[in-house]
């Protein structure tokens, strides 16, 4: 019986362990993090960046800075996109949003990643940043909008970096440093509050 199981046991399968093993210790994490993304294949890429903080259940927070300052709220059910420039903040769904965010909320629950995910392979298709370092690819379960997402694992079994590649073509890259994990975050720092002069759009369905 034991032979049988190390027949079939994947290589994958102590990364995957160690991975979860560490995210599944914390309640709440800080990173930075750079986003590239393009539009399709032949797009040229637009890098933006900044600070990303998560806290379970459910609650991130980015804070763009370069090239401007733009906000992203989700607590659960429904997320904010703010884009101080526009004085205009856009409320939607969390359950009926495309945004290339979105799918990251695997991490904010309990991380079972075979459980969450149709198929997880070794991805050959898209090269570590650090030579070396795995990289999973996973597809999704249906009723998701995005097609798969890779991600690279450092030796610190850390998410080194994150690639969403989309139903209609795009990807978005981020590429996430100096992780700090479970720092103290008040759960006002996940609530979006408009501030005088600024137009909410709701997007959400049936509104």
């Amino acid at each position: 019986m034991i032979l049988f199981l190390l027949f079939f046991a994947s290589p994958l399968d102590p990364v995957i362990a160690r991975l979860e093993a560490r995210y599944n210790q914390m309640e709440s994490l800080r990173a930075v993090f750079v986003q590239q993304y393009r539009a399709d294949e032949q797009a040229t890429a637009r890098e933006e960046s900044g600070v990303v903080y998560l806290r379970k259940p459910g609650q991130m927070r980015w804070d763009y800075s370069k090239p401007e300052v733009k906000q992203f709220f989700c607590s659960g059910k429904e997320a904010y996109f703010y884009a101080p420039a526009d004085h205009q903040a856009t409320r939607f769904s969390v359950k009926d949003s495309t945004d290339a965010r979105i799918p990251l909320r695997f991490l904010l629950g309990k991380l079972n990643l075979r459980r969450i995910f149709a198929k997880i392979e070794a991805a050959t298709d898209l090269a570590p940043i650090d030579p070396g370092d795995p990289v999973l690819k996973l597809w999704p379960k249906k009723g998701e909008t995005f097609r798969d997402i890779y991600l690279e694992i450092d030796a610190q079994s850390r998410i080194r970096r994150l690639v969403i590649d989309d139903g209609d073509g795009s990807r978005s890259d981020f590429r996430l440093s100096a992780e700090e994990p479970n720092p103290r975050l008040d759960s006002n720092l996940f609530r979006f509050t408009a501030p005088a002069g600024v137009t909410i759009v709701d997007e959400r369905s049936g509104q």
